[in-house]
C-alpha cells in the first residue's frame, strides 16, 4: 500500500515538550470555554505538587499505568508515545476520517515508520480497510496485532514492553501527571466512547447535529427533534422544517436563517453549561435543558432574531437575549451519533 506524505508532529509525551502538531483540513480551534475547562484540569491537578503531596502524584501514576496494562485506555496519545519508545520505531497514525495525521516521537528512530489506522469505533488496523470482529475495544488487542504485524514481535510481548517502558518512567509520569490529563483531553482520536458528547469545532459539526436530530427521535422518548423549526428557510415544506410553517398556529422565535443557527448552536453546545448538561446525561438523566445568555455565548458578532407568527415576522429583527436547548439521548438505532438536541432556539 502506497503511503502518503504526512508533516511530523512533535512527540505527544516528552520531559521538554509534550505538544503535538496535527495536520488538519481546518485546524481545531480550542474554544474559549474549553480552555477554561483544560486550565481548571491543570490547577486542580497542580495543587498535588503545590502541597507536596508527592505520594498522591505517585499514585496518579500507577492507576495511569494500571488502566493501560487492564486495557482502560485505548490507545491515547500519551501512551502511544511510551509504546513507540518501548519498540523503538515512530508510529505513523491516520483517523479513518481522512482529515488528521500524526507521527509519534518523530525522533525515536530513522527506520520507517510503522503504520497504524485508527476507526472511529475504537479499532485500529494496518491498513485503512474494515476491521473483524474481536475483543480490541476492551483490551486492545487490535492495537498490538496492527503493530506486531509489522516487526518481529508477538502483540503480548509489545504489550508487555510497553507496560515496562511506563513503569521505568513512573517518576516522570508522576511529574507531568498534569500534562497527561489533559493530553487525555486533547486527545482527537479518543472518539470511542458509549458517552454522548459535542466536540465539534464548527458551525458545521453543529448543522450535522441539528439536521439529525430534526430527521431522528429521542430515546427513550421516542419523539422526533424539531430544531430547525426555529430557522428561517421559506423552501421547506414540513411543519417542523421551518419557522415559516412551525408559527402557523402560534407565535415562535426564531434564527433568521439555518447557518445562523449552525453558529449559535456550536457556540451553545461547546458552552460549559451545555457540556454539564450533557455528563448528566450521561449520568443517567433522560432531558436536559439548557438557558445561555448571549454573553456567556463569548462571541461578539452573534446573529439577529425574530418573532414570527402564522408564518410571518413580526417587526424588525432584534437581538437575542439568551438562547434554549433541549438535549436528549440519540435513537438507540442511532449509534455514534454524538447528542440529540431536540429543540434549539432564541428568547428575545
Amino acid at each position: 500500500m502506497g503511503k502518503k506524505n504526512v508533516k511530523e508532529g512533535m512527540s505527544t509525551f516528552h520531559s521538554k515538550n509534550n505538544s503535538f502538531k496535527k495536520n488538519l483540513k481546518k485546524p481545531k480551534i480550542v474554544s474559549k470555554t474549553k480552555k477554561a475547562r483544560l486550565t481548571k484540569v491543570l490547577r486542580e491537578n497542580q495543587y498535588i505538587f503545590e502541597k507536596g503531596e508527592l505520594a498522591s502524584a505517585k499514585d496518579a501514576a500507577r492507576e495511569f499505568i494500571k488502566d493501560f496494562e487492564e486495557g482502560e485506555s485505548l490507545g491515547l496519545l500519551s501512551h502511544l508515545s511510551f509504546l513507540s519508545k518501548a519498540i523503538k520505531r515512530n508510529l505513523q497514525i491516520t483517523s479513518t476520517e481522512g482529515n488528521l495525521k500524526l507521527l509519534i516521537d518523530p525522533n525515536v528512530s530513522k527506520r520507517p515508520p510503522i503504520y497504524l489506522y485508527y476507526h472511529k469505533s475504537g479499532h485500529w488496523t494496518r491498513e485503512n480497510k474494515k476491521y473483524h470482529n474481536c475483543d480490541c475495544p476492551r483490551i486492545n488487542n487490535c492495537l498490538f496485532k496492527a503493530v506486531a504485524s509489522q516487526i518481529n514481535r508477538t502483540p503480548a510481548e509489545i504489550k508487555n514492553l510497553t507496560i515496562k517502558e511506563m513503569k521505568i518512567n513512573e517518576k516522570h509520569i508522576a511529574s507531568k501527571i498534569s500534562d497527561i490529563r489533559i493530553l487525555e483531553l486533547l486527545n482527537p482520536f479518543e472518539v470511542a466512547t458509549d458517552g454522548l458528547r459535542y466536540d465539534g469545532t464548527s458551525a458545521k459539526d453543529a448543522k450535522k447535529i441539528l439536521d439529525h436530530s430534526q430527521k431522528n427521535t429521542c430515546h427513550p422518548q421516542n419523539l422526533y427533534g424539531h430544531p430547525r423549526g426555529h430557522a428561517s428557510h421559506p423552501s421547506a415544506t414540513g411543519f417542523t422544517e421551518s419557522v415559516e410553517n412551525y408559527s402557523k398556529n402560534s407565535r415562535k422565535t426564531s434564527f433568521l436563517s439555518r447557518s445562523d443557527q449552525d453558529m449559535v448552536a456550536h457556540l451553545a453546545l461547546d458552552s460549559d453549561l451545555a457540556q454539564e448538561a450533557i455528563e448528566k446525561l450521561n449520568k443517567g438523566s433522560k432531558n436536559a435543558v439548557v438557558e445561555i445568555s448571549a454573553r456567556e455565548l463569548e462571541d461578539d458578532n452573534l446573529p439577529m432574531a425574530n418573532d414570527y407568527i402564522n408564518g410571518r415576522a413580526v417587526g424588525d429583527p432584534k437581538s437575542f437575549r439568551w438562547v434554549k436547548a433541549v438535549l436528549r439521548h440519540p435513537s438507540k438505532k442511532d449509534k455514534g451519533v454524538d447528542i440529540h438536541v431536540h429543540t434549539f432556539f432564541p428568547r428575545l
